[in-house]
């Protein structure tokens, strides 16, 4: 009776296993997505990502002409980035530029661009 039902786990598991792994690498995909709310008194009119090592900002993510002060919108990453580590730059009608360095968006899910930053 125990081997029968010991089999039948063991089965059971070796089934389940398949479904498991390949449901991760999908969970896994959008984990740096975030949310950047403009905590400024400003219009702002670019934004930036780039991975934390590199040089250069990249270009402007913005889908939305401006994010009005007090606004907020979602940053999605496409395809499987393979980054945590992230700086954001925030650039502002009058000219003002904001950046956050160091940034892990894999365990952030808000970045608040603000006066103090």
């Amino acid at each position: 009776m125990f081997q029968k039902s010991f089999r039948n786990l063991m089965v059971a598991v070796s089934l389940s296993l398949p479904v498991v792994s390949l449901n991760v690498p999908i969970a896994l995909a959008d984990r740096q997505d975030f949310t950047v709310v403009n905590k400024t008194e400003d219009v702002m009119t670019e934004l930036r990502v780039s991975s934390s090592g590199s040089d250069d900002w990249g270009r402007d993510i913005l889908e939305v002409d401006v994010v009005a002060s007090g606004d907020s919108g979602t940053v999605t990453f496409t395809g499987d980035a393979p980054d945590c580590l992230y700086d954001i730059k925030a650039i502002f009608t009058n000219g003002k530029e904001v950046d956050e360095r160091q940034l892990n968006l894999c365990e952030i899910g808000t970045v608040n661009i603000s006066e103090d930053d």
